[in-house]
């Protein structure tokens, strides 16, 4: 296995980012989500300007995992009034953590939790959180594997299509 190396994305690698966003969130709902939906939240979601606007919040952290240089997946965190629910002080919020398909299941994605660990320590929050869909199997695993545990629900809004999302969290 080659080394997994965690970077905090810079604003210069936007297009990267976009890129990476839409690739994975279509891969992953394809087949669950109107394309016309999906195409109204990658506008909303994965623009270049609202990308940038988080690239530059002080509350919200973007990560590339990369392999050999090249970009096999990105997490994105926040806390305080980033977050997408309000949890409060102690929480920090997984809100993104996706791999392109072809580094799916390659230990990868546990990388980048621990990095969220790590951030979450430093920031002095005692619980990560995230919602995850309540029918992404091999996500719910993972998260399990990682100590989260269901506490919660909410609703994911992407166009027209409504679906509902797991609230999970950890302790530190």
């Amino acid at each position: 296995m080659h080394t997994i190396e965690i970077t905090a994305i810079q604003e210069n690698e936007i297009e990267a980012l976009s890129t990476i966003c839409r690739t994975t969130f279509k891969d992953t709902f394809i087949d669950d989500m109107p394309q016309e939906d999906m195409n109204q939240y990658f506008e909303e979601a994965y623009n270049h300007e609202i990308l940038l606007s988080e690239l530059q919040n002080k509350e919200s952290w973007y990560f590339f995992a990369k392999i050999n240089q090249e970009i096999a997946g990105y997490m994105k965190l926040n806390i305080g009034s980033a977050q997408t629910e309000p949890m409060g002080d102690d929480y920090l919020e997984v809100q993104r953590l996706y791999m392109y398909k072809q580094f799916q299941s390659k230990g990868i994605g546990s990388q980048l939790m621990k990095k969220a660990f790590e951030i979450a320590k430093e920031q002095q929050k005692s619980k990560l959180w995230l919602g995850v869909w309540e029918h992404n199997h091999q996500a719910l695993n993972f998260y399990t594997k990682h100590g989260y545990k269901i506490v919660g629900s909410h609703q994911f809004v992407a166009g027209n299509d409504i679906s509902t999302d797991y609230i999970v969290e950890t302790e530190i």
